[in-house]
């Protein structure tokens, strides 16, 4: 069946696909074969690896979300939907068509999970127990983004322009930011919290102060804003436009390249940083990230586009993934390049 979405393993030696066909399909990065299926039977309509890269989170239509032990691919435990009679789930709801909307992250370091059901109602779980933890009470939450050291949540609403801090152990409101206007997208990068509007705008907290350091101006804002991505150096951040995709250094509030790409659909940043891929429809190019050039390497022509029109795509050490009807297309940038 079509893929609805698609992951790199931390390791980089294999990765997820998952889609509309009840499945997550484990594929092996060297020999492109597949190294186990995991059903549910049901559409699996988002999937995450946890940080380890030992643990895969699934979850499904009909109330169903289950956390598998990589190597084994055992269950280990099933949290929230199923797992508690007339807790339903309800997609994560996201003003654009970009990317999965996932009802569901995984808590670092791994002990845990935190879902969205009914009401757009966030609770956590313990894992591997599978027992709840707490419940984000007062607010609905429509987007949430859990802190690297597992001790904290950031949350949004879209029905106001406040962006949530939580407690990840006893789910306790610690305190809220407000925006001049509703917040469409949160990320947690180094030790800054950032935030992004409806008209692009994007501020700049500072994590435990909650000052707000700056704001980051799109040079030229053609068309409405829809995505942060955070660079694993900790100090770079993109933001994905309909004709644009711009590289920042957050620290100095710089806007550093402005690639023009249009219809951006979904994006990837390589490991090291030092490049980035994005796919529009059938189409997907590669960038220097730190000259913002495109990297001289053939577009795919095919295997990229799913019903919906929507694409994904993913980066791991010298591979650009896209998603395909029966399975993933890959190439080696190094093969592409000869």
């Amino acid at each position: 069946g079509a893929i609805a979405g698609l992951a790199m393993f931390p390791s980089g030696d294999m990765a997820l696909t998952w889609g509309q066909d009840g499945a997550a399909i484990v594929w092996d990065m060297e020999s492109r074969e597949i190294v186990k299926t995991l059903c549910i039977h049901v559409a699996v309509e988002c999937a995450r690896i946890f940080p380890g890269g030992d643990r895969v989170l699934t979850c499904g239509a009909e109330s169903i979300c289950v956390v598998w032990d990589v190597g084994s691919w055992a269950k280990v435990c099933e949290v929230g939907f199923r797992a508690t009679p007339g807790y339903h789930w309800v997609p994560a709801l996201q003003l654009s068509d970009l990317f999965d909307g996932c009802g569901a992250e995984v808590l670092p370091p791994g002990d845990g999970v935190v879902t969205l059901g009914r009401g757009a109602q966030a609770t956590l779980w313990d894992v591997p127990s599978g027992e709840k933890r707490c419940a984000l009470r007062g607010r609905p939450v429509n987007l949430v983004v859990p802190f690297s050291d597992g001790n904290s949540l950031v949350t949004v609403s879209f029905e106001d322009p406040l962006v949530f801090i939580w407690s990840a152990h006893t789910c306790a409101l610690r305190l809220a930011l407000r925006h001049a206007e509703w917040v469409v997208d949160i990320a947690v990068l180094g030790g800054a919290v950032l935030s992004m509007d409806m008209h692009g705008l994007v501020s700049v907290w500072e994590k435990d102060s909650w000052i707000l350091l700056r704001t980051l101006h799109a040079p030229s804002v053609i068309a409405p804003t829809y995505e942060l991505w955070p660079f694993p150096d900790g100090h770079r951040l993109a933001t994905v436009y309909r004709r644009n995709v711009v590289i920042w250094n957050v620290t100095s509030g710089v806007a550093l390249h402005n690639i023009s790409y249009a219809g951006a659909e979904g994006i990837a940043i390589a490991p090291a940083g030092d490049a980035l891929a994005v796919c529009s429809g059938w189409r997907v190019a590669t960038f220097d990230t730190h000259t913002g050039a495109e990297l001289p390497l053939p577009r795919f022509n095919r295997s990229l586009h799913i019903g919906d029109g929507s694409c994904f795509v993913a980066m791991s050490w010298g591979t650009v993934l896209g998603d395909g009807v029966r399975g993933p297309s890959w190439r080696s940038l190094e093969e592409r390049a000869r």
